[in-house]
């Protein structure tokens, strides 16, 4: 997709640095300022600097004086160059005072090349500049990595991406360097589950190194944090650790956090459920009169807790499916349920106090093993669910209770917040499809919410409770309620959503920028092959120029009866087995030499499509087939 900015100001006629240029322009000043920079080439040919190369920094440590066992020897601070023509002070600061501590191990500084902000489609290949630079690290397990972003907003600490975890020593070393220098730095207490599910997967390049075995982490830095990135270098020296632990959480307090690692929860795991464990198969069934009647009212409302929980997942499911909404689904299926609890409590259908009390007891257990066995940092809170339940399910006083639903209430909302606020709300549904399985997962975790509310509202005796009539006539109503409450109700969100929920038609950069994407212009591109066959090779020129500056070319070679491709002076590859793509720079040179060879019996056909910005600032496109 075309950046706006960018195309701005190419109608503007602000002359734009190319990325072949920006590269050169950050080779020459950290070369003047005495770093030890060099070039990775990320094409095999690049006479002409047409592609940008990755500049790498190595500074030597002395491993002599390094007391550190750890199998780590190389931490590795990942820049881009966007970020050093941003903030060039920034990384100056950090590179002065690397060069200051003296480090016991090898510190390398990657400056990655620009990324691709004018690709016109996302299929266009390039190669990737941080998975170059991954690729000739030979020992994975010697190496860490940080990769450094530059905010304007909160300071961040990126714990994963695409499904890895960063390791919990790295994190906390990160957390804890700007901790000591009492700067904020945001680590969500979900994070990490987030980053498991796969929902952000925005830090592509933290994910490149963890897909590679490297321990490594995300920092979203401001400006003047050169000096604290520094410090952070410093205290790796004794924090780099073999030990690789995923299942940790973050706790925050008021102005501080802590974490807490792997070991210690599951010895909080084990404790807390053999203690609930106990409470619910000794204490309930010890013979006494209290708990007699308990069992008794159990027994009799028991059938309640399936019932509650597919009916709450149903009509989540078919809300949901309909509207999309997470929020107005839920919202719908709470309200629908508590038409239902009015209904049943009004009947005296199989209303108990204390049954619902002990059936909020055996839901929360539940729920500990369920949401553990999804995420394991999620036990924390529905640990702390259990503690809310227990403590109302002992209580009559309306007042206590109140409470509890609202501690409840308010905990589960800042969980679903912490885990779904920052991640777009399209990811989602593309990445985790809403499934009835999943509904059920939602009807059981907000099941003693449901139970706790049912408890409250017979308190307070907001609903008479009539007679018991016919079993018969009970059970036909109470059905009949139910199927005209959700055909109302779904039939309203049907109409709601198709007149105040449709979404609007969504503007596109291109729309923003008055561009016509795709407008087909006639060719403008001078363009000329040639071909000649030697030693049973054919060799083929194709020469291009332009007239202007052209955006991107996008020029494959194909034959049907051969194959289409020897070899190239520029990167190519097979998108299949007749048909080769080559991988050009953005705003390629005016004049352009590509030359390849192929079999001598081969006819290769060639197919060129170029992007351009005219006068009119409109973005026009050229094809040519030859």
């Amino acid at each position: 997709m075309i950046s706006f900015q960018s195309l701005q100001a190419l109608e503007n006629g602000i002359s734009l640095m190319t990325p072949a240029q920006m590269s050169e322009s950050i080779f020459k000043e950290l070369s003047e300022a005495g770093y030890p920079a060099e070039y990775q080439h990320l094409t095999p040919v690049n006479e002409d600097n047409l592609f940008p190369e990755n500049i790498v920094i190595t500074i030597k440590g002395n491993p002599d004086t390094d007391d550190n066992k750890s199998s780590i020897k190389n931490v590795i601070f990942a820049f881009t160059q966007n970020f050093y023509i941003e903030d060039s002070t920034f990384v100056m600061n950090f590179l002065q005072g690397i060069n200051e501590e003296k480090l016991p191990f090898t510190c390398t500084v990657l400056l990655s090349a620009a990324e691709n902000d004018f690709s016109i489609k996302d299929s266009f290949p390039s190669p990737n500049p941080t998975e170059k630079f991954i690729e000739q690290i030979y020992e994975n397990s010697s190496a860490c990595a940080l990769c450094l972003y530059h905010t304007t907003g909160d300071r961040e600490i990126i714990s994963g991406s695409d499904g890895e975890i960063s390791p919990l020593w790295l994190v906390s070393a990160v957390h804890s360097a700007f901790s000591e220098e009492d700067r904020d730095i945001k680590l969500f207490p979900n994070y990490i589950f987030r980053m498991y599910r796969n929902l952000e997967g925005r830090d592509e390049r933290t994910g490149l190194f963890l897909k590679r075995g490297i321990a490594a982490a995300g920092i979203g830095v401001r400006k003047g944090d050169g000096k604290i990135i520094a410090s952070l270098a410093k205290d790796l020296i004794k924090k780099r650790s073999d030990r690789y632990d995923r299942n940790y959480s973050f706790v925050k307090l008021f102005n501080r956090g802590f974490f807490i690692n792997e070991s210690t929860s599951v010895v909080l795991f084990i404790t807390f459920t053999f203690l609930i464990l106990l409470k619910l198969c000794f204490e309930a069934f010890t013979k006494n009169s209290i708990n007699y009647s308990r069992i008794k009212n159990l027994t009799r409302t028991v059938f309640w807790i399936p019932v509650y929980i597919m009916l709450t997942a149903l009509i989540f499911y078919l809300n949901i499916t309909i509207t999309g909404s997470l929020i107005f689904s839920s919202l719908s299926s709470i309200t629908i349920m508590l038409i239902l609890f009015i209904l049943q409590m009004h009947m005296n259908f199989f209303v108990s106090f204390s049954g619902f009390a002990f059936q909020m007891l055996i839901a929360g257990a539940a729920n500990i093993f369920i949401f553990s066995s999804i995420q394991f940092s999620l036990m924390y809170f529905f640990l702390f669910e259990y503690l809310i339940i227990y403590i109302s399910s002992r209580q009559k006083n309306t007042a206590v209770l109140i409470i509890c639903f609202l501690l409840l209430l308010f905990s589960g909302i800042h969980l679903i917040e912490s885990i779904l606020a920052p991640v777009n709300a399209s990811l989602i549904f593309h990445e985790i499809p809403v499934t009835f399985s999943l509904s059920i997962v939602f009807s059981c975790a907000i099941f003693p919410l449901q139970l706790l509310w049912l408890r409250i509202i017979m308190r307070l005796k907001i609903i008479e409770n009539s007679p018991r009539s016919n079993k018969i006539v009970t059970c036909s109503g109470y059905a009949l309620a139910i199927l005209i409450t959700t055909g109302i109700l779904s039939a309203s969100i049907f109409f709601t959503k198709s007149i105040f929920f449709s979404e609007p038609e969504k503007l596109s950069v291109y729309d923003k920028a008055v561009i016509k994407a795709g407008n087909e212009q006639p060719p403008q591109l001078k363009v000329q092959k040639t071909d000649s066959v030697f030693y049973g090779i054919r060799t083929g020129h194709l020469y291009i120029e332009a007239p202007h500056k052209y955006i991107k070319y996008d020029i494959t070679i194909e034959d049907e009866n051969t194959n289409p491709l020897f070899d190239s002076n520029f990167l190519y590859e097979f998108t299949d087995s007749k048909k080769v793509r080559f991988i050009l720079p953005e705003f390629p040179a005016e004049k352009l030499e590509i030359v390849y060879s192929s079999e001598e019996k081969a006819n290769p056909k060639i197919i060129i499509n170029a992007w351009s910005l005219n006068s009119s600032g409109e973005l026009t496109h050229e094809f040519i087939s030859l």
